[in-house]
C-alpha cells in the first residue's frame, strides 16, 4: 500500500515527482490477481482511498492509476498521521476480507 502526501506542505513540483517514484517503483512487482497487489491512500487533512488491493491486475493499470493522481492539497496533517496506523490497519483487513472471498 502506497500513502501518498498530497497536504499543503507538498509543493505541486514534489508531489508530482512522489507520484513519479512511485509509478515508477511499481514497475519492479509482476501485479496480478495471484501476485503483488497494490493499493493505494492519500492524505492531507483527511485519508482518501484512491484505489484497493483488488482494482488493478496488471501494472499498466496501476501505473495509470497513480499517475492520473491529482494533488487535492489540504490543511494540516498531524490528525491524519495520527490515524495512520488505523487506516492501514483497516485496508489490510477489508484487503484480506477481498482476497479471501476471491
Amino acid at each position: 500500500m502506497f500513502i501518498i502526501d498530497e497536504s499543503s506542505s507538498i509543493w505541486p513540483v514534489h508531489f508530482a515527482r512522489q507520484r513519479d517514484f512511485i509509478a515508477n517503483l511499481t514497475d519492479s512487482f509482476d501485479v496480478g490477481p495471484d501476485q503483488t497487489r497494490i493499493a493505494a491512500v492519500t492524505f492531507a487533512d483527511r485519508v482518501k482511498h484512491r484505489f484497493g488491493f483488488n482494482d488493478f491486475k496488471k501494472n499498466e493499470e496501476v501505473r495509470m492509476a497513480i499517475q492520473s493522481i491529482d494533488q487535492k492539497t489540504g490543511g494540516k496533517i498531524f490528525l491524519v498521521m495520527s490515524l495512520a496506523g488505523w487506516v492501514v490497519e483497516g485496508a489490510i483487513a477489508v484487503s484480506n476480507r477481498q482476497i479471501a472471498s476471491s
